[in-house]
């Protein structure tokens, strides 16, 4: 019986290290494989570029703390800070020849005596798409396109690896499946871990995981207890749940067409409401053209709140299934208001772009082109996507910090005794795709974005 129920020791070692290089996101056994004494040149330098490779990911930024969040908490929220690791990796990477150009940049500015330094918007002068001469239109398009090629390398080989070693561990896994609590716990220790309180984090994470398989299991006997009666009614929540997640996200929607297109009219208003607030002055302009990226902003941060209601009003059986139907909802939501942010000033950069087809659709999505404050419309839309970033890198912690302190005091106030939130994987896995989405929506009309979204995701 027990030679049933422990895994072949094979076995247990190939899991365990196709697991670390789906967690590292480089094939550890492969490194094994490369310096076994091959004379290939190919083969030794392949081996050296793993071997680099592996050194940034142990020794590169929010190494150990990735590590150490893997112990703790497990590999589902660990697989979260992996992935902002990741793109903090391809924006420096991307840094690099965007910080070179900005000082060629600069240098040629400076020589022709039409360097300046001023905000438009949220960009420096120095940085807008009209500081460009017609000398500069070639490096301009391939700084675009060499950065977009090699992101797009890069997530590619990043996808192609991590598939091949997800199926590897699937078909590891697949034979034991009707063992999994052996599995997991006749075989608990890792050899790895060396330092104590590392030894006592893994001891907790193996507590956890063990209260999630046992949850499961009685979840599996529950569901297959069902009476026609609960079925039914189970379904009718699912379908209730469907109708009001439809009629929510619509609202959400026309809110922000809404807002677009009286995005003028409202900066307008308020121009002339703070016009007589004397230390406002110097920001009233930045204010107005706040409206929108704000509002879309908190309609962005509701919104997962009521589709994780709905989601809790249809009682899904099993956490996967949730997690599922969380994180399609809330990226639906949040890339389907990007995309028409990104819409809105794309008809902005291009006055003819669509202007036969439906004339409507432009004057209720277009943005307005601010001719007193910008000299050409790519600046305005360059000005107004990187504005997004910047709203969304800015209130995002401010209302999670402003929610942290909310509880805090309903706690006190109802004494009673606080508890921190749980780390919702779904929901800042679906907002840091949106954070993601409004980047690449306004690289190509601000190319040196790069230097500073690195630092904003090193912040965030």
């Amino acid at each position: 019986m027990i030679t049933i129920l422990i895994p072949p020791a094979l076995s247990v070692h190939r899991r365990a290290a196709a697991k670390r290089a789906l967690f590292a996101g480089s094939s550890e056994e492969e490194e094994d494989v490369v310096f076994t004494g091959t004379s290939n040149v190919g083969g030794y330098f392949s081996g050296l570029v793993r071997s680099f490779n592996h050194w940034l990911v142990r020794k590169g930024p929010l190494a150990g703390d990735v590590r150490t969040i893997q112990a703790r908490f497990g590999d589902s929220v660990a697989s979260y800070f992996l992935f902002c690791r990741w793109l903090v990796w391809c924006y420096l990477l991307a840094a690099l020849p965007a910080a070179v150009w900005l000082v060629t940049h600069c240098i040629r500015l400076i020589s022709d005596g039409a360097f300046t330094f001023w905000i438009i918007g949220v960009i420096p002068t120095f940085m807008v798409y009209s500081s460009f001469d017609s000398q500069e239109s070639l490096t301009f398009v391939s700084m675009v396109v060499l950065v977009v090629l090699l992101q797009a390398t890069v997530t590619l080989i990043k996808w192609l690896v991590e598939d091949r070693l997800r199926c590897e561990l699937d078909a590891l896994e697949e034979d034991q499946k009707h063992v999994q609590f052996a599995r997991t716990f006749l075989v608990g220790w890792d050899n790895n871990t060396a330092k104590g309180h590392e030894v006592e984090e893994l001891r907790c994470s193996n507590g956890m995981q063990l209260a999630v398989l046992l949850a499961e299991d009685t979840a599996a006997k529950t569901t297959a207890s069902r009476t026609l009666r609960q079925k039914a009614l189970l379904f009718v929540r699912r379908c209730l749940g469907m109708v009001v997640y439809m009629a929510l996200q619509l609202a959400a929607w026309y809110a922000i067409v809404l807002l677009t297109a009286s995005s003028r009219a409202l900066a307008t208003w308020i121009l002339n409401e703070l016009a007589a607030v004397s230390w406002l002055k110097g920001f009233t302009s930045t204010l107005a053209v706040s409206i929108v990226p704000v509002g879309v902003t908190i309609i962005n941060t509701i919104m997962p709140v009521f589709i994780k209601l709905i989601t809790d009003i249809e009682q899904w059986d099993s956490a996967k299934t949730i997690t599922y139907m969380l994180v399609t909802r809330m990226y639906l939501a949040k890339i389907l208001n990007a995309c028409i942010q990104a819409a809105s000033y794309m008809l902005l950069a291009n006055p003819y772009l669509i202007s036969r087809i439906d004339t409507n659709l432009r004057r209720n999505v277009e943005q307005g082109y601010d001719s007193t404050s910008f000299e050409c419309r790519i600046d305005q839309a360059s000005s107004g996507l990187f504005q997004l970033v910047v709203t969304e890198f800015v209130l995002s912690p401010i209302i999670a910090a402003a929610s942290l302190l909310a509880a805090k005091l309903q706690a006190k106030v109802s004494s009673k005794a606080f508890v921190k939130p749980e780390f919702e994987v779904a929901k800042n896995m679906v907002s840091l795709l949106y954070f993601q989405a409004l980047i690449l929506a306004s690289f190509p009309f601000f190319p040196m974005s790069p230097i500073f979204v690195t630092l904003f995701m090193f912040i965030r």
